[in-house]
């Protein structure tokens, strides 16, 4: 209370208080910056997509779109993602609906084809690439009626 009573200030004293004040303005300016942003947290077990959501809000949601890297890092996953689905819908379908998928793409094809969706989960790099053979197979299946019914 004696600094407010006194009469004069020193530019010490003066210089300190507009540091301070300058400091105090910029954590308001920055409060107000971090008051604006949304936070989201993601749980789930891993492989379950949580980097993927976070980067499709990213993406549509005003934040920067991937850069080249990224979309080269995340295409492995996405054929991954590709081929264990399906490989699965294709498994339902012939263990439990009992299709032939010899049938609709080819007896010759069936093996060739399955083993080129199955990958190691831990070895992106033992992905088969999604050949213009491979995806003409992928399209075969998927538009046959059988496979649309699972």
């Amino acid at each position: 209370m004696g600094n407010l009573c006194r009469k004069g200030i020193s530019p010490e004293e003066k210089e300190a208080h507009m540091r301070n004040y300058e400091i105090q303005r910029r954590i308001q300016k920055e409060a107000e910056k971090e008051s604006r942003k949304v936070k989201l947290l993601l749980l789930g077990a891993g492989e379950s997509g949580k980097s993927t959501i976070f980067k499709q809000m990213r993406i549509n949601y005003g934040g920067k779109p991937l850069d080249p890297d990224e979309v080269r890092g995340v295409i492995p996953h996405i054929r991954k993602n590709i081929y264990d689905n399906f490989l699965s819908v294709l498994k339902f379908a012939q263990d439990d609906q009992k299709i032939d998928l010899g049938e609709i793409l080819g007896e010759d094809k069936v093996e060739t084809f399955m083993s080129a969706l199955a990958t190691s989960p831990d070895k992106p790099e033992t992905q088969t690439d999604l050949t213009p053979e491979l995806a003409s197979d992928i399209t075969t299946l998927w538009q046959s009626p059988a496979i649309q019914d699972v």
